[in-house]
């Protein structure tokens, strides 16, 4: 097992990460709306989303500024979720990314 693995199914890596941060008093960005590409009719709100990446049992940890972006203050509020993530046992890399499963079996040989 690598240090950045989870033995679980991305699922309930997705689901454990979102309690965690719950807990930890962050909020769940929110996408709502269809995407169009004129008509900007979809919105996604500030906050933490944790999301499988692609087809791969990779989980990923990132920040969403919702209208506002400050990169020092997301960098700031991502480096606080990465810590309430690994304190709460998600070994999560610098990049917010945790290989989960078959992903995490196969980097570890």
């Amino acid at each position: 097992m690598t240090a950045h693995s989870y033995q679980g199914e991305y699922r309930s890596a997705i689901a454990k990460a979102k309690r965690i941060l719950l807990a930890a008093g962050f909020t769940l960005s929110k996408t709502t709306g269809r995407y169009h590409p004129f008509a900007r009719t979809q919105k996604t709100t500030h906050g933490v989303k944790v999301t499988r990446i692609g087809c791969s049992e990779t989980i990923s940890m990132y920040m969403h500024m919702g209208e506002h972006y400050d990169r020092d203050v997301m960098r700031s509020e991502t480096a606080l979720a990465l810590k309430a993530l690994r304190d709460g046992g998600m070994p999560f890399d610098d990049r917010g990314w945790l290989a989960c499963g078959a992903d995490a079996n196969r980097r570890s040989s």
